[in-house]
């Protein structure tokens, strides 16, 4: 039987691409890149579609009702006529040809699997499964593209041991959507056994810090662009007021209440007053 195409180490890139394209941050030779893996990614979809028609050439499956039959081979060939798929275009190295036009690609008698199996992938429904689940680089440019309001709060790094020379970041916090990440640069990698991040939300209408959540650098995805650590951030409360974010190193499992014993970065939007208590007594580097 014919085998779908795995996905490989382009996929990824193809995403991180696409995601770039929809915040406008694609130079001119990314552009092209991304030009290339979709080129790329048709010829793979044409390969798939191929062989899954050829693996489906039994008629042996009957059961399928005549009226649902046909109209499965009729949106297959719907698709098909509206260019949704093309026929294969040259290989590495090639030349390349001219413009694809759409691919009549014959239904075996009794094939209404292969038809069904091909609505799909022409729909490209079903191709973004193959590829994996999204990154966290992608999850959060589409957290800033659904939430125009997002708030961008650049991080400080203070006088701990887990704060690199060059330490510097960012918080990215959708208060409508409760959801948010960090990216993050030359923070120390941290043994989880011994101790772990923790970030907080100092809130104006809560007593104590709101938890974000703990995790180790290791957790992070990093952008291969900036060499930044992505890491997700899930407030474990509602948070009402932000007026500070802050990262502290904590005992493996974090902790309900910090101490703000160890403080590695704050950050503070522009128009939030000043907080009741101050996240530590140590000062910026």
């Amino acid at each position: 039987m014919s085998a779908i195409p795995r996905p490989d180490p382009s996929r990824e890139r193809l995403l991180e691409l696409l995601a770039d394209r929809a915040t406008g941050a694609l130079s001119d030779a990314e552009r092209a890149e991304l030009d290339a893996l979709l080129a790329r990614q048709d010829r793979e979809i044409d390969a798939a579609v191929a062989g899954l028609l050829g693996a489906f050439e039994d008629p042996a499956p009957r059961a399928m009702p005549a009226a649902l039959k046909d109209r499965l081979a009729a949106e297959g060939q719907r698709l098909l006529a509206s260019g949704h798929l093309t026929a294969p275009g040259p290989g590495e190295g090639e030349p390349a040809a001219t413009p694809r036009a759409p691919v009549a690609y014959r239904f075996p008698s009794g094939g209404w699997l292969a038809a069904a199996l091909f609505a799909l992938i022409a729909a490209a429904g079903w191709w973004p499964r193959l590829a994996g689940p999204p990154t966290f680089r992608q999850e959060l440019a589409r957290l800033t593209e659904q939430d125009p309001a997002t708030e961008i709060v650049e991080f400080e790094a203070m006088k701990d041991p887990a704060a690199g020379a060059g330490l510097k970041g960012r918080i990215y916090w959708s208060q409508a959507r409760q959801q948010g990440y960090m990216r993050i640069k030359d923070l120390a990698s941290n043994d989880p056994s011994r101790e772990q991040y923790q970030f907080w939300f100092f809130d104006k209408s809560r007593e104590h810090p709101v938890d974000g959540g703990v995790f180790n650098l290791a957790d992070g995805q990093v952008d291969r662009a900036t060499g930044e650590y992505i890491i997700p951030i899930h407030a474990k409360l509602t948070v009402r007021e932000p007026v500070m974010f802050a990262v502290t190193v904590e005992q493996p499992g974090g902790v309900v209440v910090t101490k703000k014993e160890r403080v590695v970065m704050i950050g503070k939007p522009p128009e939030a007053p000043e907080p009741a208590a101050p996240p530590s007594g140590t000062g910026p580097t």
